[in-house]
């Protein structure tokens, strides 16, 4: 019984925490139709366990959103782009693609490029950022409908989140320390 406490304690000491981070972003940009009109969005990714600095692509998100609402001539549009916006199929046009340099105190570095989503009032629109400091709306076919900036902060340094196995490591090791003083009693 002892041997099992010893391995239980020693299984537990030596598993790791998983990581995680994640990331606000927010939009500030102009329309290039409309002078004076700001287009302003915001969203959030968050990376898969085990994933929070160094360079991370599509496959690195557990989850993507971003919205932004465009207005022209009076009528305002509402999109919304979600982790499977990030992997259209690629055509002559357009290419949707993520990538994101993470340190464990900062976004380095941005690139993205959503699916376009249908309009109800204008033109459908997608979201580019050539680098967090050139980012736009617009379409294929025509040139940028706005264009700004993209703000990438860190919503939490990455920390320590116990991994499932770690749990279930420390019940082991709980009901081993129970059965052991139930026997000396």
């Amino acid at each position: 019984m002892n041997a099992l406490i010893r391995a239980a304690a020693l299984a537990l000491c030596c598993t790791g925490a998983a990581h995680a981070a994640t990331v606000n972003l927010s939009y500030a940009g102009m329309s290039t139709l409309d002078a004076g009109m700001a287009v302003t969005g915001t969203g959030q990714f968050t990376t898969k366990s085990g994933t929070d600095t160094g360079t991370i692509g599509v496959g690195d998100l557990a989850s993507f959103s971003f919205s932004f609402s465009f207005t022209h001539d009076g009528n305002t549009d509402q999109f919304s782009f979600d982790l499977s916006d990030l992997s259209c199929p690629d055509n002559d046009f357009v290419s949707c693609d993520f990538s994101a340099t993470l340190s464990d105190t900062a976004v380095l570095g941005l690139t993205l490029q959503t699916a376009e989503k249908s309009a109800q009032f204008n033109w459908s629109q997608g979201l580019t950022v050539d680098s967090l400091s050139q980012a736009f709306t617009g379409n294929f076919d025509m040139p940028p409908l706005s264009r700004g900036t993209l703000t990438a902060t860190l919503a939490q340094q990455p920390g320590e989140l116990p991994e499932p196995a770690s749990w279930a490591l420390a019940a082991l090791a709980l009901g081993g320390l129970a059965a052991a003083r139930r026997r000396q009693r």
